[in-house]
């Protein structure tokens, strides 16, 4: 994070941001990981490969909030959880303006109690990239366009869109909807800043099929998971 920050600076003066994502670090017992390796064996299979346990389930967290604190970045963004109102105070007193992210009203509305002074309305069309930190995932699957529009009636903060926003007319429609601003992820993946390699990127000026909202390997770890509770 720091070598980003200060790369970022190095090349601009403009404001940017960073994001991150708000979670737990798992303990899964040796049970669990077992059964979840046993059920992603066939898709590592299918390319060559033998699922084994990872050296480190996530970041840690609290370790990266602290160097967010550190850094101050003009905006710090937030998805797959939500912080406590102690925390985007913090981030206030540092000068970040802080944005979350939600799949559902209940959760925007959760970021507006704990201060944010925006929110992500993050719609189906996102894909698995997406996180449900209340209620059920597939309750929450909620197309971006009655999300937003949800969202911007009720809300008293700002209210971006997100999840299948391609072109200009999917921002304009977002915009008429209460929106204050888009995000875009999938348009900006064959730009030169993006990180994918030529056999990924190359593909993607074709048509390909609509976004699953869980890949295969997202719905065998999750059913590997689900069924030992």
């Amino acid at each position: 994070m720091q070598e980003a920050a200060s790369a970022v600076r190095k090349a601009t003066d403009r404001p940017f941001g960073m994001n991150l994502f708000v979670q737990k670090t798992p303990s899964p017992d040796a049970a669990t990981v077992q059964k979840a390796i046993e059920r992603l064996a066939p898709l590592y299979a299918e390319f060559g490969l033998t699922p084994s346990v990872p050296a480190q389930w996530c970041e840690d967290f609290n370790a990266q909030f602290e160097t967010l604190l550190a850094l101050k970045p003009a905006v710090a963004s937030f998805t797959f959880g939500i912080l406590t109102q102690p925390q985007v105070d913090q981030l206030h007193a540092a000068g970040c303006h802080v944005i979350g992210t939600a799949t559902t009203f209940a959760e925007a509305e959760a970021w507006q109690a704990v201060g944010a002074d925006a929110v992500v309305a993050s719609g189906m069309e996102s894909g698995g990239h997406r996180g449900t930190f209340l209620g059920d995932f597939q309750a929450s699957m909620i197309g971006t366009l009655p999300l937003v529009a949800e969202c911007a009636a009720r809300l008293h903060i700002p209210v971006i869109a997100a999840g299948g926003i391609m072109n200009g007319s999917s921002i304009a429609a977002a915009q008429s909807l209460g929106a204050q601003a888009v995000q875009m992820g999938t348009a900006f993946l064959v730009c030169p800043e993006s990180g994918i390699g030529p056999p990924t990127a190359k593909p993607w000026p074709q048509p390909r099929p609509a976004t699953r909202a869980a890949p295969a390997s997202t719905r065998a770890a999750t059913h590997a998971a689900s069924s030992t509770r």
